[in-house]
């Protein structure tokens, strides 16, 4: 049994294979302290042997301390209901479609699929549900090129159909004036 020392708080005990996945994850790092049960002794968890193997090759010979290779951890979720808001398909897709006509939902929507994953109520075969595709990126990219362009059309349309309205409203107003 260990117990780990990150940053002041003391985490533990725990066992080799929880201290070997506090590693993996990126939770701790081989800088951090840890001390076996019955020792007194705290040292840096890359100074036990059977965690030096979350050393990078590269970082043995250099003098600055090894880092983990970490793995980062994969959110798989099976019931629609429990995906956040922002994150489901349906909401992502109306936002978008909406964002014609109202840009803050374009953006929101936008950032959505940018920043994570989208999910879509349909489930893989071990029961977890689907995200969207990674080239969603790109389409999403091309729908906001596009919908740029119409508002930009639109604004150069408004424009010159108003101006000689506005034109006449001025001379009329120095007119009377």
């Amino acid at each position: 049994m260990f117990y780990v020392s990150k940053k002041g708080k003391t985490i533990g005990p725990c066992t080799a294979d929880e201290v070997h996945n506090l590693l993996l994850y990126g939770s701790i790092s081989v800088e951090d302290l840890i001390q076996s049960e019955g020792e007194e002794e705290w040292v840096p968890v890359m100074s036990v042997p059977e965690f030096q193997s979350h050393i990078k090759d590269s970082d043995l010979g250099s003098p600055k301390k090894g880092k983990p290779n970490i793995r980062r951890r994969i959110v798989r979720l099976r019931e629609y209901d429990r995906v956040p808001y922002p994150q489901r398909g349906g909401v992502v897709l109306s936002g978008l479609i909406l964002g014609l006509l109202n840009p803050i939902s374009l953006w929101k929507s936008a950032a959505s699929v940018y920043e994570n994953k989208i999910y879509r109520r349909a489930k893989d075969p071990q029961g977890f549900l689907k995200t969207w595709s990674a080239w969603t990126d790109t389409a999403v990219t091309l729908y906001l090129i596009t919908v740029l362009s119409i508002w930009a059309i639109a604004a150069y349309w408004v424009i010159v159909k108003t101006t000689p309205i506005l034109r006449e409203i001025i001379e009329t107003t120095k007119e009377t004036l």
